[in-house]
């Protein structure tokens, strides 16, 4: 479960411009669903919870770090540049964004239980990169 949270955590926080995630059921894979609804059974609707943020399995660091990325990268910030660069894995799904001279460039395998690897084609001019450079 954490490998298919932390990438849903990467896919939110490089493709919104901002995001935010129910903090401590999300960051510890929390799971069990309530009966009969689209809930979680011991949210905190009906009940005080303490949370151990230290528990093994805790996307904690890897949400830190996808924080600390954000606010160093603004083409992070901003949807008016996104684009989709092809690749020959459906598994794998690969975008950039752009602000300037800030680009960052994210590959993600959609697949939380398997490796995969992918030619991927960047469009360098829509980049503003020269083709002519490594």
């Amino acid at each position: 479960m954490k490998a298919m949270s932390g990438g849903r955590a990467v896919l939110a926080a490089t493709l919104a411009a901002s995001y935010g995630i129910y903090g401590p059921s999300y960051e510890l894979c929390e799971r069990e669903p309530r009966p009969g609804a689209e809930e979680l059974a011991r949210n905190e609707k009906y009940q005080l919870r303490q949370w151990d943020l230290e528990r093994e399995g805790s996307l904690r660091h890897v949400l830190a770090r996808l924080n600390r990325i954000r606010r160093a990268h603004p083409a992070l910030q901003d949807n008016r540049s996104l684009l989709f660069h092809p690749t020959d894995n459906d598994l794998v799904l690969c975008y950039s964004k752009r602000a300037g001279d800030d680009i960052v460039i994210v590959v993600v395998n959609l697949d939380p239980h398997h490796v995969h690897r992918a030619w991927i084609t960047l469009d360098l001019a829509r980049l503003g990169l020269p083709d002519d450079e490594t």
